[in-house]
């Protein structure tokens, strides 16, 4: 599918290229045949772990993400430190690329956090038309991964594992071993529309990785309140101020914001916005903005921001050309 603003670029990355500072481009990426399909797990573990081993084992690193086509050429390997963000999608401005025609510019955001002792991975499809399928054959639209996460989105496979500091059998020197080495992963629907024993959790069990199917990103004015005010958005303009109620359940699906009509803003929005520019979403009790790979940026006091921990009050600029 394609959601393309014709101003913006879409040519792929030359090969070895770093994107956003910290994305390694493993080789040459190529467009993906037109019966092209995503390797399994496993096949895409086996591919990306020698190149995902290296930044693995980096002090800073929490979480390793790669994308894999299906010729098993990995495409983008990406380190992820706790508290970062990345976008995956088609535009040159994504830390992690995807240049197939069935990706959209901005398709996924993958936030990663240290909780409980280890790192948790939330990846939401940025509402597009083509939800990520996970590893059980089943498809989401948001998750939240406790360990290890494999998905394949777009034709590609696509891996966040977490780094030697919380899984260091899993780094040893060969891929086969590698894999008999994750733990199993047991998925859980917690979405609203789930039936309630589905949205039941289970006991603890450490032996699992668990993987929990959330509701998508909420679309603010298309779809009712779900609850009493827990925020206030407000959107100032030269030319107006709009203010959003947003309930609980709301942020804690995320808000997104931009041109395109499943954001906030809509297409009635400045042209110097991205079609998709902003996710705002409640994450345990802190209220994140991440930019999601946008053209001209997202400030907070003057500064480019790529993922921050809002206060009360904080006011974000959307810059114009």
């Amino acid at each position: 599918m394609k959601d393309d603003d014709d101003r913006e670029e879409t040519h792929v990355s030359d090969p070895g290229r770093a994107l956003n500072n910290r994305t390694v481009i493993a080789g040459g990426v190529r467009p993906l045949r037109a019966d092209a399909r995503p390797l399994g797990a496993r096949d895409a573990f086996l591919a990306a772990h020698p190149g995902m081993r290296v930044l693995a084992t980096r002090p800073d690193v929490a979480v390793v993400v790669g994308a894999v086509d299906p010729d098993g050429r990995v495409i983008g390997l990406a380190p992820l430190a706790a508290g970062q963000a990345l976008i995956a999608g088609r535009h040159t401005r994504c830390g992690l690329r995807l240049p197939s025609d069935d990706a959209s510019l901005r398709h996924l955001a993958i936030h990663v956090r240290v909780e409980g002792g280890g790192p948790v991975t939330r990846l939401w499809d940025l509402g597009t038309s083509t939800p990520f399928e996970m590893e059980d054959g089943a498809a989401a639209t948001a998750v939240i991964a406790e360990g290890p996460l494999f998905a394949a989105v777009a034709g590609y496979a696509l891996l966040c594992v977490p780094a030697a500091a919380s899984a260091p059998a899993v780094w040893t020197p060969g891929p086969a071993a590698a894999w008999d080495a994750l733990p199993p992963r047991g998925f859980i629907d917690l979405r609203t529309t789930a039936p309630a024993r589905a949205r039941h959790r289970p006991d603890p069990d450490l032996s699992v990785s668990r993987i929990s199917r959330i509701d998508a990103p909420s679309r603010l004015g298309a779809e009712p309140a779900d609850g009493p005010p827990w925020a206030e958005l407000t959107l100032t303009t030269p030319g107006a101020q709009e203010r959003h109620p947003i309930s609980a359940e709301q942020i804690s699906r995320g808000v997104l914001i931009g041109r395109y009509p499943r954001c906030l803003a809509g297409t009635g929005a400045a042209e110097s916005l991205s079609r998709v520019h902003l996710l705002i979403v409640r994450i345990g009790d802190e209220v994140w903005a991440i930019d999601t790979a946008s053209t001209n940026g997202t400030e907070r006091h003057g500064h480019d921001i790529d993922a921050v921990v809002l206060a009360a009050d904080d006011e974000l600029e959307l810059p114009g050309d």
